[in-house]
């Protein structure tokens, strides 16, 4: 670059370099120009398009790497040049290669200063260069999401097993599309992270974060939820089915001892032959109302999901098993009956009992006072008038129990009856 100074250096032979001190100006004057336009810049969810022009045009022209080694380089020039010819220069040249030599060293310092302002210029523009690419990246992701968090969303109404699992097998789907989206999302999360730590981060980059995150973290929130939802009724569809084969058995079983049931006129018998009934029937009484409640409860779920619209349909299975588990109240009012009818049994055999045992002795009294010779007149009608009032006092027995005991033997033998 020596070669391109003259020997007779003057200010207009240095024009260059009154066209890099306009460079230098118009730089000055670009650089809160492109702080503006940086900040200002759209969101990247309204804008994906790169840095504008302006921030371009800027860029190239700071990309003068070499400046500051060439005005060095001319300023050893023109001092080395005016020291070998000072003596053949006239005052007036002197004083014009002073001022030359002092613009220059002007122009240096104000080189120096752009410097710094110039290389933040231009960290800010390859920043926000990195932030709209990765504004770019995001986009497919997001598109991904959410469309997997509206399969996850939109209302399905599977009313039967094949169609649960039919929609088990697509949910399973979403969920793989979701997974497959996992490296690419953390890949950016960590990207995002780092353009953030940029002390020149923009204010839209930590929006655009929060909403991946966000997004992400709905999705799959959204696609668990429906997988557990289907799955756990599938499994209620499952149970169902078992169930309402289940609960036939001890309904069958109370139907087989319903038709047993009878009367049994032996109190004692009765007793021990009801304990038996009661104890089958509590067991399998408590068998089916227990598969009872297991049916109603997947029954919920089922029919939660199916939608109402459906319950009807699907309410005529739970209908038939109502109608047989109404065997469960006919064997409870009919051992409630039984066990009614052993109680009067035992209390009119035993109100029997004790007027048996009063009669016998009593007889043998009536028969005493009647036949002896040994009492006397007053003792007799003593003994007579005794016996007479334990009669009176037993005769208002007589007639409810005679009723009781017709109640009991000639009435309506509805369950059968057994001696």
């Amino acid at each position: 670059m020596s070669d391109l100074i003259p020997d007779s250096i003057t200010f207009s032979a240095l024009f260059p370099i009154h066209s890099s001190l306009t460079l230098f100006q118009t730089t000055t004057d670009l650089i809160p120009r492109l702080n503006n336009l940086l900040t200002s810049s759209p969101p990247l969810s309204t804008s994906r398009d790169p840095p504008p022009p302006p921030q371009q045009s800027l860029c190239r022209d700071l990309d003068k790497e070499g400046t500051k080694a060439w005005l060095d380089m001319m300023l050893e020039k023109l001092s080395t040049h005016s020291s070998e010819n000072e003596e053949n220069l006239s005052g007036r040249d002197k004083a014009m290669k002073a001022q030359e030599k002092k613009k220059l060293e002007a122009m240096i310092e104000r080189h120096k200063g752009l410097m710094g302002p110039t290389m933040e210029a231009q960290s800010k523009v390859d920043h926000y260069s990195e932030c709209y690419a990765f504004g770019d990246d995001i986009h497919p992701v997001m598109k991904v999401l959410n469309e997997q968090r509206h399969l996850s969303m939109k209302e399905i109404h599977p009313h039967n097993m094949d169609m649960c699992e039919e929609q088990i097998d697509k949910q399973e789907k979403v969920l793989r599309t979701i997974e497959n989206q996992a490296p690419i999302y953390n890949e950016l999360m960590k990207r995002g992270a780092k353009l953030k730590s940029n002390p020149n981060a923009p204010s839209f980059l930590e929006r655009e974060i929060a909403k991946l995150e966000e997004t992400w973290k709905d999705t799959n929130e959204k696609a668990q939820l429906r997988i557990e939802l289907l799955n756990g009724t599938y499994k209620d569809w499952e149970v169902y089915e078992q169930q309402r084969q289940a609960i036939m058995a001890p309904l069958d079983t109370l139907e087989d001892q319903f038709k047993t049931y009878k009367k049994i006129y032996d109190p004692k018998k009765g007793s021990d032959w009801l304990e038996r009934k009661k104890k089958k029937a509590e067991e399998n009484k408590k068998v089916a109302l227990e598969i009872y409640e297991v049916i109603k409860k997947c029954f919920a779920t089922i029919i939660a999901l199916a939608g109402e619209d459906k319950r009807e349909f699907m309410e005529k299975e739970i209908i038939d098993i109502d109608e047989k588990k109404q065997i469960v109240d006919k064997v409870d009012k009919a051992l409630t009956d039984l066990t009614e009818f052993n109680q009067r049994l035992h209390k009119m055999v035993s109100q029997l009992a004790e007027l048996r045992a009063w009669m016998t002795p009593a007889g043998e009294k009536l028969n005493f006072i009647t036949t002896s010779v040994d009492l006397s007149p007053e003792d007799r009608v003593k003994e007579i008038f005794d016996l007479q009032g334990q009669v009176n006092e037993r005769l208002p027995l007589l007639e409810p129990l005679e009723a009781e005991v017709h109640a009991l033997l000639d009435g309506e033998q509805g369950l059968g009856s057994s001696a």
